[in-house]
C-alpha cells in the first residue's frame, strides 16, 4: 500500500505561491513539459518562497498569486530509499529506518517496465530521488503519479521547496496583486532585486571588470533575469520552447571580453527593428549596457539586439561574457 508522506510533520506548508505573466481567476492546465512540447494537461507549479515566485511574474502586467492547495495526497521522493538501499533490502533484509521501500520497490518496477537495460532504471529511479525538477518532469513519472491517486508531488530547485499539482481544483486561490515591472536593461543592475535568487549573481555582473571569469551559474541567472524582466518578457519562447537555456549550459565558465563587433554575425538571428532602437535609447540614455553573451567563436547566446543597437550607434568594441 502507498503512504501518503507530508514533508513537515507538525506543520503543513499554509500557503504556497505561484507568478504568472498573466491575470486569471482560476487556475488551468497547459499543454507542454519540460521535456514533451505536447504532452496535454500539464502540472500547475508552486513555490513556497515568495521571492522566487515573483522572479517568474515580474514584467509588465505580471501577478504574484498567494494559494492555499486543498490536498494532502502529495508525493515526497525524499522519502523512499535509494536504489542500494532496496537492493540491500531485498537481499540481506537491511533497512533504513523512516523510509518506504514498498512504495520505492513498487515505483522502481514500474520503470524497469518501461526501460529495459538495468542501469537506466537505476539511474532515472536515483535521479527521481534528487526532487530536482529536471528529473520530475517526466511524463511517465506524471503518470505513475496519477495512476497511484496522487494529486502532486514536492519538487527541489536550488535549495527552494516547490510543489506540482495536477487538478486545478485542487488550488485555491487567497489573494492575488500585480508586480512591478523591472526595466533591466538600466545597468548596472540596481540594489533591489525582485529575488534573492538573483541577488547575489547580480551583484557580481555589476563588479565584473575585463578579464574576470565567472561561473555558469552567475551568467545563466544573469540571462534568465534580463528575458524575465526587460522590454520582450520572452521567457517562455527562450527558455522554454527555445533552446537558450542549452546554448548557454554549453559552457562551464564565461569571460568578461571586449571584442571586436565586426567579428560578431549580427545576421546570426532574425532582428525586430523595435528592440533595437529601444536599446539604442537606453544606451544614449545610459551610456552603459549589460554586456551581451557569445561562444568561444562569437556565436551570439544572448544580446542580438543589443549588439545591432550598439553598432548602429557607432561602438566598435563592446563588453561580451565569452564561453570557455
Amino acid at each position: 500500500m502507498i503512504t501518503i508522506f507530508r514533508l513537515f510533520e507538525k506543520q503543513i506548508q499554509d500557503f504556497w505561491y505561484h507568478g504568472s505573466h498573466e491575470d486569471f481567476d482560476r487556475f488551468r492546465c497547459k499543454q507542454g513539459t519540460l521535456w514533451d512540447p505536447y504532452y496535454n494537461n500539464s502540472p500547475i507549479f508552486l513555490t513556497s518562497d515568495k521571492y522566487f515566485a515573483e522572479g517568474y511574474g515580474l514584467c509588465k502586467g505580471g501577478m504574484l498569486y498567494t494559494v492555499k492547495v486543498l490536498t494532502d495526497k502529495i508525493f515526497n521522493v525524499k522519502s523512499l530509499p535509494f536504489d542500494i538501499d532496496i537492493y540491500r533490502y531485498e537481499e540481506k533484509g537491511i533497512k533504513k529506518p523512516d523510509l518506504d521501500y514498498d512504495t520505492g520497490i513498487k515505483l522502481r518496477n514500474y520503470i524497469d517496465t518501461i526501460f529495459d537495460d538495468d542501469i537506466d532504471t537505476s539511474r532515472k529511479y536515483n535521479n527521481l530521488l534528487s526532487g530536482d525538477y529536471s528529473y520530475i518532469e517526466e511524463v511517465w513519472f506524471f503518470e505513475w503519479l496519477k495512476q497511484n491517486k496522487f494529486d502532486g508531488c514536492y519538487i527541489y530547485e536550488g535549495g527552494t521547496l516547490n510543489l506540482m499539482i495536477f487538478d486545478p481544483n485542487k488550488i485555491d486561490i487567497v489573494k492575488k496583486e500585480r508586480l512591478d515591472s523591472f526595466e533591466s536593461i538600466n545597468y548596472k543592475f540596481n540594489n533591489d532585486y525582485d529575488s534573492l535568487r538573483y541577488k547575489k549573481h547580480l551583484d557580481v555582473i555589476n563588479n565584473a571588470k575585463i578579464g574576470d571569469i565567472l561561473v555558469n551559474e552567475t551568467i545563466y541567472l544573469y540571462v534568465e533575469y534580463l528575458v524575465t524582466h526587460g522590454e520582450k518578457n520572452d521567457y517562455d519562447n527562450c527558455f522554454v520552447d527555445g533552446d537558450l537555456g542549452e546554448r548557454l549550459d554549453e559552457y562551464d565558465k564565461y569571460q568578461l571580453k571586449e571584442i571586436s563587433i565586426d567579428d560578431i554575425d549580427l545576421d546570426e538571428w532574425e532582428l525586430d527593428d523595435y528592440y533595437t532602437d529601444i536599446y539604442k535609447t537606453k544606451y544614449i540614455d545610459n551610456k552603459d549596457y549589460p554586456p551581451i553573451v557569445v561562444g568561444s567563436e562569437y556565436s551570439i547566446i544572448d544580446g542580438l539586439h543589443r549588439a545591432n543597437a550598439l553598432k548602429e550607434s557607432g561602438l566598435e568594441k563592446i563588453k561580451a561574457f565569452v564561453g570557455i
